[in-house]
């Protein structure tokens, strides 16, 4: 699952390779470390197993699907952000992908996160409303205030494309001993390119730091 395969790394594999391999241990440890795209590239210069071959092929084409859509969902949202003039930064999710390999199809993403400032949180979650998403709770106003004061994101959900967005205003929720100084964050964004489309991300030691 390494981006590059050193030629040393690829003996040990071919050798690896003409063992009993236990392929479905294999690929369910893959699944669950979110590494099946990778796995599968890999593979490919050492020809797996027929089935096995064909199993990744299905999943991963499935993967980089669910990848497209909410790469394309997360663009239209950034561009409702813009137009409302809420400062908006995306970040893990596409970005990551695209910062991490370079291809969107490499790296397994379920939701998007977003940060924007909390003093446009309430507005960011109208645009979100507005566009079709659900919140997650349902709050009083002494609920939410309560709520903002102690965790960190607040997630909504799209019924209809089946995505789940998490709209952050801090980087860790407040409880926790370790604060991520989300206005230095701020300070530091480098301009990025995702799908072609121009978007702000976190400086490279400032993401290192996060994940």
């Amino acid at each position: 699952v390494r981006r590059n395969i050193a030629p040393g790394e690829a003996e040990k594999i071919r050798s690896l390779l003409r063992t009993q391999l236990d392929w479905e241990l294999l690929l369910t440890e893959a699944r669950r470390h979110s590494v099946l795209p990778l796995l599968y590239r890999g593979l490919q210069q050492f020809q797996p197993p027929p089935a096995v071959s064909g199993l990744l092929r299905r999943a991963c084409l499935h993967s980089q699907q669910r990848n497209l859509a909410l790469t394309s969902e997360l663009l239209r949202l950034l561009h409702r952000f813009e137009t409302a003039r809420i400062p908006a930064v995306p970040f893990k999710g596409p970005l990551l992908a695209m910062l991490a390999y370079g291809d969107l199809s490499l790296r397994t993403f379920g939701d998007l996160d977003v940060l924007v400032h909390e003093s446009d949180l309430k507005y960011a979650r109208e645009v979100l409303i507005r566009e079709g998403y659900v919140p997650e709770f349902s709050f009083t106003a002494d609920q939410e205030d309560a709520y903002i004061k102690t965790e960190c994101a607040l997630q909504l959900r799209h019924p209809g494309r089946d995505v789940v967005i998490e709209l952050h205003w801090l980087l860790t929720e407040r409880y926790l001993s370790i604060q991520l100084p989300a206005g230095q964050i701020w300070k530091r964004l480098k301009p990025a390119t995702l799908a072609g489309r121009p978007v702000l991300a976190f400086a490279p030691e400032d993401l290192l730091l996060y994940l």
